[in-house]
């Protein structure tokens, strides 16, 4: 019986403009996850297309010195 959800508390009209200015005042505002990622993805790909052949050469590096077996 607790998996029913109660419907008679849901809200069935629009919010007034007055309330959805004090929600902004307030800092209650809809952010979407989505354009935060994409913006992450889109910066990393442009650090990456800038700077990915340094990137890759120091990473060589550290490789092959770090590989290095001494005898």
């Amino acid at each position: 019986m607790a998996d029913q959800q109660d419907d008679s508390q849901e809200k069935t009209e629009e919010p007034t403009a007055r309330r959805l200015s004090k929600a902004r005042e307030e800092g209650q505002i809809a952010r979407s996850t989505e354009i935060t990622i994409a913006a992450s993805v889109i910066s990393v790909a442009i650090y990456i297309y800038l700077f990915g052949s340094s990137l890759l050469g120091n990473v060589a590096n550290i490789f092959a010195h770090g590989l290095v077996f001494d005898s």
